[in-house]
């Protein structure tokens, strides 16, 4: 898996789309195509895209009664402490938002090992993350976002 340090460079939105489709399995799907489908879909009225290093998160906010909860996709080519930390960062600028829940479906080791660290980090505070495997094999993260600020775990 290609990463860049965002320590040392910070890459371009477009930059980080195109290598995480070429490292993601896209179940035959043309990296190009798929690309596209990310852009069409961060356009749409609910969503919103983040960039945190080399990091991109693509936040779907829900409708009427449930517009404080985000399902979060996240493009990643940072290198594993730098994506633990921007995830942190992405959830403190959520919970800044009043976001009171996240989920987020994923499928590789590397991000249930993120996931697992991001509950240490929340240790000690009102928020609370949990993972469970789905029948197909993949994880559902859930984070319940507290009020305690997360941004200090991340200072």
């Amino acid at each position: 898996m290609e990463t860049i340090s965002s320590n040392e460079r910070k890459a371009p939105i477009h930059e980080i789309l195109m290598l995480a489709a070429q490292q993601m399995d896209l179940g035959g799907v043309a990296p190009e195509i798929a690309i596209a489908s990310v852009i069409k879909e961060a356009s749409e009225p609910n969503a919103e895209v983040v960039q945190v290093g080399n990091t991109m998160f693509l936040g779907h906010y829900g409708k009427e009664g449930n517009k404080k909860k985000v399902y979060l996709r996240a493009f990643n080519v940072d290198v594993a402490r730098n994506f633990l930390h921007n995830g942190m960062k992405y959830l403190a600028h959520l919970q800044d938002k009043g976001v009171t829940h996240v989920s987020t479906q994923f499928s590789g080791e590397e991000y249930l090992t993120v996931f697992k660290l991001f509950g240490r980090f929340t240790e000690g505070t009102d928020t609370d993350v949990s993972i469970a495997r789905t029948a197909s094999g993949k994880y559902q993260a859930y984070i319940k976002v507290g009020n305690d600020p997360l941004q200090r775990k991340v200072a």
